[in-house]
Formats: structure tokens, C-alpha cells, sequence
């Protein structure tokens, strides 16, 4: 047996390094399995939670006969009620088209009318009468109870004063010469011919045609349902109204 004291110190000491590493090792291992459970235990958690972590759907209980019934009769009164809706908007869409179909019928048959009214005035203003023949023969001035012959070229005032005068027929103007004088204007016939007016100024053919195409249409009503006849044109400084003797 040795008699060393340094050998007898150091058994204790490598003794207590064992021991101490001993409990390291177990303290290292003890934590390691309980973080193994706790992972385990969020994961069991965590996939609780994503399969749902609501709680089960309890079963419907069967329904009785007069519940199946009125579940039933509901369903029949929705589809009814949508069907009506259905039916309440085809019918207001078939009104809108009627309605739209009424519209552009009445506007086309406007057009049409007037389209004819236009074509009648036409003809009746052009292709009736022969204003170079008519407007020819003894007028008397209402103004003056003066007779005015009117031949194919001239208007003869007396005996000395004449002037010559050319019709335009389809703007229905007249022109006037007398010596290094030049005058115009325009002339209307009333409807039976027997009245003449000449108005002096310058008129373009829209003007006469308006003029004169809302004055055939007063006189024409005027005739037909009050026997009334319309004036031919109204006296000023600038018109005068021939009659035929």
C-alpha cells in the first residue's frame, strides 16, 4: 500500500468528476424527453386544430310528416313566387315592346302623312295650275278700284305706264323692269284664282314655300269644316291685292 498522499487525493476527484458528468447527462436527457412531449403535445394540438376545431355536426333528426310537409309546401310557394316574378317580367317587357312598336308606328305614319301632304302641295303648287296663263287678263286693285291689265309681258297701268315683268313659276317670284328699274317680289293665287296679291322685297324660295304651304293649309281647313274663307294676304305699304273682274 502506498504511502502517497497525492494518490489517495485523487481518486476522490476523478470520483467526482464521474458524478458530476453523471448528473449532466441525466439533467440533458430529462430535458430532451420533455421537449419531445411538448412537441408532441403542440402537434397533437395543432392537428386538432386544422382537422376542425369546431365540435361535430350532431345528425339531423328525421322530420315528421307534417314538417316534411311544410318544408314542402314552402319550396312549392318559393317556385311559385319566382315563377310569377318571372311571368310579371316577361309581360312588362312585352308591354315596353308593344309600347315601342306603337311609337315608331305612329312616328312613321306621321312621316308618311306628311310625306303625302308634302307631295299633294307639291303638285297642287306646280303641276295644277299654269301661273304665266292665269295671272294673264283685267285686275282691279282693291285699294284703288283701278283696272290692271296683265298680259304674257307686261302689267299696263294706263295707257302711258306700263312695265314688263317675268315669273319664276317654280319659286313663284316676279320681277319687275321699268326703263333702267329693276324691282322684285313674290305673288300668290288664292284657290279658286280669282285673287292675286304681289308683295315687293326680296324672297327666297324656302320663305315662299312655307309661307305658302301654311296658308294653303289654313284655307283648306278654314273651307272645309267652317266655310271660312282665309285672307290672301295681309295689306301693307309693301302688298297689293289684285281681284279677277
Amino acid at each position: 500500500m502506498s504511502n502517497n498522499p497525492r494518490a489517495r487525493k485523487s481518486v476522490p476527484e476523478k470520483k467526482k468528476v464521474q458524478d458530476t458528468s453523471s448528473r449532466d447527462l441525466g439533467s440533458g436527457a430529462l430535458a430532451s424527453a420533455s421537449g419531445r412531449i411538448a412537441t408532441r403535445a403542440d402537434s397533437a394540438s395543432l392537428s386538432g386544430r386544422l382537422s376542425g376545431g369546431l365540435p361535430p355536426a350532431e345528425e339531423e333528426e328525421p322530420l315528421t310528416e307534417e314538417e316534411a310537409q311544410e318544408r314542402a309546401l314552402r319550396q312549392a310557394i318559393a317556385r311559385q313566387e319566382r315563377i310569377e316574378r318571372q311571368e310579371a317580367e316577361d309581360k312588362k317587357r312585352r308591354r315596353r315592346k308593344r309600347i315601342k312598336r306603337a311609337i315608331i308606328g305612329i312616328i312613321l305614319f306621321l312621316v308618311a302623312v306628311f310625306a303625302g301632304l308634302l307631295i299633294a302641295f307639291g303638285i297642287f303648287r306646280w303641276q295644277t295650275y299654269d301661273d304665266a296663263a292665269d295671272i294673264q287678263g283685267i285686275w282691279q286693285d282693291e285699294a284703288t278700284t283701278l283696272p290692271v291689265t296683265i298680259t304674257d309681258s307686261e302689267i299696263v297701268l294706263t295707257d302711258e305706264v306700263s312695265y314688263k315683268y317675268i315669273l319664276d313659276p317654280a319659286a313663284k317670284t316676279i320681277l319687275f323692269k321699268f326703263g333702267n328699274m329693276e324691282g322684285g317680289g313674290r305673288y300668290r293665287f288664292s284657290l279658286d284664282r280669282t285673287e292675286l296679291s304681289i308683295t315687293d322685297g326680296q324672297f327666297s324660295w324656302w320663305d315662299n314655300f312655307i309661307d305658302d304651304a301654311l296658308w294653303t293649309a289654313e284655307s283648306l281647313i278654314n273651307q272645309v269644316f267652317f266655310a271660312n274663307e282665309t285672307p290672301l294676304a295681309t295689306e301693307d305699304a309693301m302688298t297689293t291685292v289684285f281681284t279677277r273682274e
